[in-house]
């Protein structure tokens, strides 16, 4: 996994390591799903085209909603591809266009808090 925030991930990692199998499952999921998209990368696919389908592969102990969140907030913060993965969650999680203001403000639109009509 190539990071952008070195520190900050090992960080995440040391504290994780005392806390719950449920906050050491998002680093373990952000960690396995970093790592196929990379490989996927380096193969010629875009981020875009196999973020999706590698999550799926990824989530080996079937993730909440929220660990899923938790796993993206982390990689945008500490992985070499954080910025692309934060355009991508957003567009995809969008309701009624707040990705493009999201994007631009490097926010991160949650799945899981979003309510859909």
């Amino acid at each position: 996994m190539n990071f952008k925030n070195s520190n900050r991930w090992q960080q995440y990692s040391a504290e994780a390591s005392s806390l719950s199998s449920y906050t050491r499952g998002i680093l373990e999921f952000a960690e396995r799903w970093a790592n196929l998209i990379e490989v996927a990368m380096a193969h010629g696919d875009a981020l875009e085209d196999v973020a999706l389908k590698l999550a799926d592969q990824a989530n080996e102990d079937g993730i909440t909603a929220n660990q899923f969140d938790a796993a993206v907030e982390i990689l945008v913060e500490c992985w070499t591809y954080g910025d692309k993965l934060l355009v991508w969650n957003n567009s995809r999680i969008q309701l009624h266009g707040e990705a493009a203001k999201a994007n631009a403000e490097g926010a991160l639109l949650r799945e899981s808090s979003l309510i859909r009509e």
